[in-house]
């Protein structure tokens, strides 16, 4: 039987060579095994006390397999990365959620399964009384129309150590 985290992995393998590109390597299977516990955590027992929690959500089809998967972290007075300083220039504690990935099955594309996802990510934020921002790839448009239809707007570019244009946006 293969993990929640392995069925994300498969998903993410299946896109279109172009949305891999944006989405960056396939996150490890542990990793996205580890968010949904927090997840579940969470739900059972309210928000741990750490700086930094990521949580992941999935979105089943009616036989129980995983059709799409977000994750976003919840940041309370936490320090910034050194990538945060050095690429993003933040220097104050940290305290928003911030959207990580959203993945959906290419067979599910259109079927308001992103929107389900995103709105719980958003509903979190809400929840926690927090902004919620995520770094996108100026090129993908596609997320960028999807978010400003979400009343998600660029607040600011920036650009990655490889030199990568990115927009930071969020509420």
């Amino acid at each position: 039987m293969t993990t929640l985290g392995q069925q994300v992995r498969t998903i993410v393998s299946n896109l279109p060579r172009q949305d891999k590109l944006f989405f960056g390597g396939p996150p490890h299977g542990s990793e996205i095994d580890r968010e949904i516990k927090n997840y579940n955590t969470y739900l059972e027992s309210g928000l741990p006390s750490r700086q930094r929690v990521c949580l992941g959500i999935c979105a089943f089809d009616q036989n129980g397999q995983v059709i799409g998967y977000t994750s976003s972290t919840i940041m309370t007075n936490a320090n910034p990365t050194k990538y945060e300083r050095e690429s993003i220039k933040s220097t104050t504690p940290l305290n928003y959620i911030q959207g990580k990935k959203i993945v959906v099955a290419q067979a599910y594309w259109r079927k308001g399964v992103a929107e389900k996802l995103f709105k719980e990510s958003l509903g979190l934020a809400k929840t926690h009384n927090k902004k919620w921002v995520t770094d996108i790839n100026a090129k993908n448009i596609a997320v960028l129309k999807f978010l400003e239809k979400h009343d998600i707007q660029k607040q600011f570019s920036w650009n990655t150590l490889r030199g990568t244009e990115m927009y930071r946006v969020g509420n």
